[in-house]
């Protein structure tokens, strides 16, 4: 995942998931490292980012097929977590 290398480079994750596409003047951004199309999942909707409290996690979030929380097969949500990069 994009996310997983910004934070390799950075030592934090992104505030938001559009800084995998543009440059804010980071010290070890090495990107970019997305396209905005990697922004959306595959039902053309942008992902759900949001950090940890303490800022050191993140979660992106699919609402899968059907756009809306909870659902099984192509409807079910799509998470990736991780509490502390």
């Amino acid at each position: 995942m994009q996310v997983s290398a910004f934070v390799l480079d950075v030592g934090r994750p992104p505030t938001d998931i559009e800084e995998l596409v543009r440059d804010s003047g980071i010290n070890g951004w090495a990107g970019p490292y997305a396209r905005a199309r990697d922004l959306v999942d595959p039902w053309g909707r942008r992902f759900f980012y949001r950090t940890t409290v303490d800022g050191k996690g993140f979660q992106v979030l699919s609402l899968g097929r059907d756009g809306r929380l909870g659902g099984d097969g192509p409807d079910a949500d799509i998470e990736l977590f991780e509490p502390n990069s």
